[in-house]
């Protein structure tokens, strides 16, 4: 089933490689990345990074669970995840990458083909893609949001 959500960034850590967001899969589901997009706000110039945890966050905060497209269908337990405690460790290898410019708005969409996407989790162990910041200075808030398939 196809599910979406968005949320808005509350982190800005001024740390390279640092996590920022991350969208969660729980252990029984793979979730399938299908669409990933940022906007920024504020007039920050923003170097991002999308990247597959290597270790998942602890006791994740800001969770905000996927709509379905189909109404009447219960929330997925896929989630985007805002902040956490204890924060997940990724690795250098990157998958996308972007600069933004200095620009309120300023934004990118990722998409992928329906029969290819990056898993969010192999439904056997928790997973999570991350966004991060890729440079030692403090990225912009940006709402961001995922499509999925669970």
């Amino acid at each position: 089933m196809r599910y979406e959500a968005s949320a808005t960034s509350v982190l800005v850590s001024a740390v390279a490689n640092a996590p920022l967001v991350a969208i969660r899969a729980p252990a029984t589901e793979r979730g399938i990345l299908r669409e990933f997009g940022i906007t920024l706000q504020a007039a920050t110039s923003t170097r991002l990074g999308l990247v597959r945890a290597t270790t998942v966050s602890v006791t994740p905060t800001g969770s905000v669970a996927g709509v379905n497209h189909e109404a009447g269908v219960a929330a997925g337990a896929t989630t985007l995840i805002t902040g956490w405690t204890t924060a997940p460790v990724v690795s250098s290898s990157y998958m996308r990458r972007i600069t933004l410019p200095a620009a309120i708005g300023a934004g990118v969409v990722w998409t992928w083909p329906v029969a290819v996407g990056p898993e969010v989790g192999t439904g056997s162990a928790i997973g999570e893609i991350v966004i991060c910041n890729l440079v030692a200075v403090a990225p912009s808030l940006f709402d961001f949001w995922a499509v999925w398939e669970d």
